[in-house]
C-alpha cells in the first residue's frame, strides 16, 4: 500500500508540474542587439563613439579624415550585424579595414575605452558591457599591428 501511495505522489506531481510547464511560455533571450536598444541604441552608441573618438588625442588622427556619414553607416550596420541585429554587413573584413593604420595595443584600448563608454552611457547592465567588451576584444588580434 505505502509502495502505491508512494507512486500516485510522483504521478501527481509530475502531473502538476507539466501542467505548470506547458501554463508557462518559454522565456526568450534577447539579442545583444536588442539589449543594446536596436537600431536606435546602435545609432546613438556609434554617434557617442565618434563624437568621443573626435575629441581623443589618441584617436582624432584616425577619425579626423574620414567622411563621419559614412563611417556612421559602415560602423552602424558592421555592429548591429555583430550583435544578432537584422543588417548584413557588406564592407571590408576587419583586417583590410584596419591593416594600414598601424594600430598599436595602447590605441585599441583607447578605443575600446570610447565604446565601452558610449555602450555604458546608454543603460546597458553590467552582462550587456561585459558582452559588448568580449566582442570587441576578440578583434584584437585583427586589428592591432604586430
Amino acid at each position: 500500500m505505502k509502495t502505491y501511495r508512494m507512486a500516485v505522489l510522483a504521478t501527481l506531481a509530475a502531473c502538476l508540474a507539466n501542467i505548470a510547464i506547458a501554463g508557462e511560455e518559454a522565456p526568450t533571450s534577447a539579442t545583444l542587439y536588442d539589449r543594446l536598444g536596436g537600431a536606435e541604441g546602435i545609432d546613438l552608441i556609434i554617434s557617442q563613439t565618434l563624437e568621443r573618438h573626435l575629441a581623443n588625442p589618441v584617436l582624432a588622427p584616425y577619425f579626423q579624415h574620414l567622411d563621419h556619414e559614412w563611417f556612421h553607416h559602415a560602423a552602424s550596420t558592421f555592429f548591429a550585424a555583430g550583435t544578432g541585429g537584422p543588417n548584413d554587413y557588406t564592407g571590408r573584413d576587419v583586417v583590410s579595414a584596419h591593416a594600414h593604420l598601424n594600430i598599436s595595443d595602447e590605441v585599441f584600448d583607447t578605443a575600446m575605452a570610447d565604446i565601452l563608454a558610449s555602450v555604458q552611457s546608454n543603460g546597458a547592465d553590467a552582462t550587456t558591457y561585459e558582452e559588448v567588451a568580449a566582442v570587441l576584444e576578440s578583434f584584437r588580434l585583427q586589428v592591432v599591428s604586430p
